[in-house]
């Protein structure tokens, strides 16, 4: 699982520290298991993991959730991913074009 963190950074520990925004969490960055979760409803969601750890966290505020560009990408063709306010990267209908 892979987010970013987003907003003007988290502050946690009180505020005694400042994850500043832009940081990598999870895969590849700082690990999950030395932050507090859940993680914030800010941080961009940079995976399919990563987005179903977001949804169960916030169930309520899934229109407010931010998801990266392959997010959904692999599953937007099989099934229907769709979520209210989540961007999944789908191609959009095309329209007919008019005779």
């Amino acid at each position: 699982m892979r987010w970013m963190i987003g907003g003007q950074g988290w502050p946690i520990a009180g505020g005694a520290r400042l994850i500043p925004a832009g940081t990598l969490v999870g895969d590849g960055g700082i690990p999950l298991a030395e932050l507090p979760s859940p993680m914030p409803m800010d941080a961009v969601s940079l995976d399919d993991a990563a987005y179903a750890q977001m949804r169960e966290w916030y169930p309520y505020h899934l229109h407010m959730l931010l998801v990266g560009p392959d997010v959904g990408k692999a599953t937007a063709q099989t099934a229907s991913f769709t979520e209210k306010g989540a961007s999944l990267s789908s191609p959009s209908p095309k329209k007919a074009a008019k005779g």
